[in-house]
């Protein structure tokens, strides 16, 4: 790993209160074919509430070299998720993006102070502590925006390197489609369309193993990650919504969430707020969502900061999902506001090395197969030659031996 990894190889815990993400199932498509993004609100593997549309203030797609406003009309929600549906176009590396309004929330300074902790915002926490602020309460104004990179046919193209110019946007410095498991990638961070210096990120990667949209086996048209949660929510006019399935094959986001970690002996803490898009006071049972900690979802990554240009420059050790999140805060010049943040996500897909294509595997059994069959024929060759030089000895004897006589 580059100078700028703080914890080596060890992965470290990283809370999360209702991190926005955009992302798919599978990240490759055919030209011209049926699509379906997902919006998540929670973690990256399970979405706690739906998007308002009106809380969408910009909402994009980019392929073919044109940036497209999605209509408001392809998105669905369902179970918690809001669905895009959406056809592609012509072969490309592709890019959607979603931007929201900002919303407020307000915490007293023991919640404050957890979730800067727990969420990565360590250098706020220190200002608050420098400035002998940590027992003041916070009214925090909050923003999101998020990102996906998608890859459509065979064919690469530039689009995945568009700015947005949201107020904070992961920007790849290099196409995730022409990297492979084992490569270094560098992503850059903008603030207000500037490098991000020194920034703390959070990177986490997910198994595509047993995530094959064609798979036979069924869901019952809920998602892999809606593994058997109860959620209530304040509103939803206090109704209960169950979601349940079984996999026989346990993958990352398994029914039973029994993932091991290096930091199992990690405290636990409550805590109660949410920057919750669909509504403050949602509450929930925490005891039956993925990877919960009296209140918060977590999720395993690995914290870097960004170097002098913005850049996070990090080695693709697995093939699967990636992701990145992070959240940018300062204090607040406004009017009935302590603090104002924005949160930035991306995600794209990473396949494996490139010496392992079934062309190289074919053309290495195709050479095998020629080798075998080339030992055939000197094989044929000596046994003929054998055979001829046996009957003319056996032919001599049978002349020595007559005239012998």
């Amino acid at each position: 790993m580059k100078r700028n990894l703080l914890l080596g190889t060890v992965a470290i815990m990283l809370l999360c209160s209702h991190d926005l993400y955009l992302k798919l199932d599978n990240y490759y498509f055919e030209p011209n074919s049926q699509a379906t993004i997902k919006l998540f609100n929670g973690s990256f593997d399970v979405s706690e509430n739906v998007i308002d549309r009106n809380r969408m203030i910009d909402a994009s797609l980019v392929g073919n070299g044109k940036r497209e406003a999605i209509d408001s009309t392809q998105w669905q929600d369902k179970d918690n998720i809001t669905y895009l549906n959406l056809t592609t176009g012509k072969a490309g590396t592709w890019l959607a993006g979603v931007s929201t309004a900002s919303r407020k929330i307000e915490m007293d300074a023991s919640k404050f102070n957890t979730y800067l902790e727990k969420d990565g915002v360590i250098d706020m926490l220190e200002l608050r502590k420098a400035e002998n602020e940590i027992n003041q309460d916070a009214v925090e104004k909050y923003a999101k925006h998020v990102k996906t990179i998608f890859q459509v046919g065979n064919k690469t193209s530039d689009d995945w390197k568009t700015v947005l110019d949201y107020p904070i946007e992961f920007v790849p410095l290099q196409n995730p489609y022409e990297s492979h498991a084992g490569h270094d990638i560098s992503i850059q961070l903008l603030f207000e369309g500037k490098p991000l210096a020194n920034h703390l990120v959070g990177i986490g990667t997910k198994s595509t193993h047993s995530h094959d949209d064609n798979a036979s086996h069924s869901h019952d048209d809920k998602t892999a990650n809606e593994a058997e949660h109860d959620h209530t929510h304040a509103n939803d006019n206090s109704e209960s919504h169950t979601h349940s399935h079984s996999h026989d094959d346990k993958t990352v986001n398994e029914a039973e969430h029994d993932h091991p970690h290096a930091n199992d002996n990690s405290e636990s803490h409550t805590h109660s707020h949410s920057h919750d898009d669909a509504n403050e006071n949602h509450t929930h049972d925490p005891s039956k969502t993925v990877e919960k900690t009296e209140g918060h979802t977590h999720e395993e990554l690995i914290e870097m900061r960004t170097n002098s240009e913005g850049v996070l420059t990090f080695n693709l050790t697995t093939e699967g999902i990636w992701f990145l999140k992070t959240i940018h805060m300062k204090k607040s010049e406004e009017a009935g506001f302590t603090h104002e943040s924005n949160w930035a996500t991306l995600s794209f897909q990473i396949a494996a090395s490139d010496h392992s294509h079934d062309d190289d595997s074919n053309e290495a059994q195709s050479h095998e197969h020629g080798e075998e069959d080339h030992d055939h024929e000197e094989n044929n060759y000596f046994a003929y030659i054998f055979w001829i030089a046996s009957i003319v000895i056996v032919g001599v004897l049978f002349f020595i031996f007559k005239k012998k006589k």
